[in-house]
């Protein structure tokens, strides 16, 4: 990410004309704007990028540990035309159905390069319901609780628990993508 991003927590009401017809059919190559969002986590590639991080740590902190928790860790790029799962997008009327005034929306928190209306038809709908600037604004475990509780819950010290997380990681499976 060379850019600079702006974070924002966004709504777009996915029953509009112009977003059903930009959605519907789904293609098979993506288009439209391209967008960073907080992906499932933990993802494999950030896990692995976790790892790797304390396997270089010579003496790791409570913020080596949390580190996990950064959102920033878990950014996904995605076009806008790839926002909604196609499963959904395979039910006929899952983006115009009427459920008593309430409609079809994609909620969550987008990464973008300033001005946020574009062209792109999800995103000139898109309403900015928080905006972070550059910074997305979260919260993870506690790091004096993690820092007293550690030892006395797992009777790990910090750098031990540090070394348990990278030989589970070095067991766990790998996947199809070729990470663990």
């Amino acid at each position: 990410m060379t850019k600079k991003l702006q974070f924002a927590i966004v709504g777009i009401p996915l029953s509009r004309p112009e977003i059903v017809d930009f959605l519907l059919p789904p293609r098979p190559q993506s288009r439209g704007s391209h967008i960073f969002i907080v992906g499932q986590r933990p993802s494999a590639t950030a896990t692995a990028a976790w790892i790797n991080h304390l396997r270089g740590t010579a003496v790791p902190t409570v913020a080596d540990l949390r580190q996990i928790d950064d959102p920033r860790g878990h950014l996904t790029e995605r076009a806008t035309d790839r926002l909604v799962p196609v499963e959904f997008l395979a039910e006929p009327d899952f983006l115009t159905r009427d459920l008593g005034g309430w409609v079809a929306n994609y909620f969550g928190v987008i990464g973008f390069s300033p001005p946020l209306a574009n062209g792109d038809p999800l995103l000139n709908q898109a309403e900015i319901l928080q905006d972070f600037g550059s910074n997305i604004r979260f919260f993870g475990a506690d790091p004096q609780q993690v820092a007293q509780r550690l030892e006395a819950e797992t009777g790990l010290t910090i750098e031990a628990a540090a070394q348990a997380f990278c030989r589970l990681h070095s067991i766990r499976p790998v996947g199809p993508d070729g990470l663990h």
